[in-house]
């Protein structure tokens, strides 16, 4: 049967291909309430946890940015492994200074990022977040609410659900050591 071989040749290097496959770039530069430029690379050497929302958000934005609060003094308490990033989804409405300033009502380690429309959307992007607007560009976007962990050579280490509770996000977390210098 020539069909099945050619079928069988043909998957014969499906799984080399899909291993040597790049890895996807987790990367983004947005602005922090400075307007300062930051980039992914700024964190490297520690564990970056990144967290997409709008701070008009009335649900899930403040319930996970609690609990990650909750869980990072939990988890790290002298702040020695994790570095948190909330990046907006909505850039018409949340300057890179509103987006800060929203983030550190939670913690003053979370750092708030945004930009223009354009930086905003190729982060978006990079990270593989849904989002869709309700009645149009104007209205309130809905968002997927996933948190990524970056390990410290910037790499997806894990991604983290939405809804768990500041109690399950800090046993998750302290799976991950204290970075050692030059090492992931």
């Amino acid at each position: 049967m020539p069909g099945r071989r050619a079928l069988l040749a043909g998957l014969a290097g499906w799984p080399a291909a899909c291993i040597a496959a790049p890895p996807p770039a987790f990367r983004f530069a947005l602005q922090d309430g400075a307007g300062k430029v930051v980039t992914q690379a700024r964190f490297r050497g520690r564990y970056l946890l990144v967290v997409f929302g709008y701070t008009k958000c009335t649900d899930r934005c403040p319930t996970t940015l609690t609990h990650l609060a909750r869980a990072l003094e939990m988890a790290d308490p002298r702040n020695r492994i994790f570095d948190v990033v909330f990046i907006t989804v909505d850039p018409r409405h949340d300057s890179p200074k509103a987006a800060a300033h929203y983030a550190s009502l939670f913690s003053p380690h979370i750092e708030g990022l945004g930009g223009s429309k354009r930086q905003v959307n190729e982060a978006i992007a990079a990270f593989h977040v849904y989002v869709a607007w309700a009645n149009g560009p104007n209205g309130q976007p809905t968002h997927g609410g996933l948190i990524y962990l970056l390990s410290p050579s910037g790499q997806l280490a894990t991604v983290l659900p939405d809804g768990l509770s500041a109690d399950a996000l800090a046993s998750a977390l302290r799976r991950y050591p204290v970075p050692k210098p030059g090492r992931e």
